[in-house]
């Protein structure tokens, strides 16, 4: 796996609480246990961003209620 350095020094909840003005979700939907297709789509999406953004893989998880290999997979499959 390669070195990634985040850049700065923003808060996982602060950069979440950023991406929801941004792209126009819930933060509360996505930390939800809701599987529906469309709240599904964009979990994956703002996890794989945060782990582009060089967060680690157990923070993401943490913060969504998942696994860190949830959030591997949801960066393989945005990719």
């Amino acid at each position: 796996m390669e070195t990634r350095e985040r850049r700065g020094a923003v808060s996982l909840e602060a950069r979440i609480r950023i991406m929801e003005k941004e792209m126009g979700f819930d933060v509360d939907r996505l930390r939800s246990a809701l599987r529906t297709r469309d709240i599904s789509k964009i979990r994956q999406q703002v996890m794989a961003k945060l782990y582009d953004e060089g967060y680690p893989p157990i923070q993401i998880a943490r913060e969504f209620g998942k696994t860190p290999a949830a959030v591997i997979h949801a960066v393989e499959r945005v990719d």
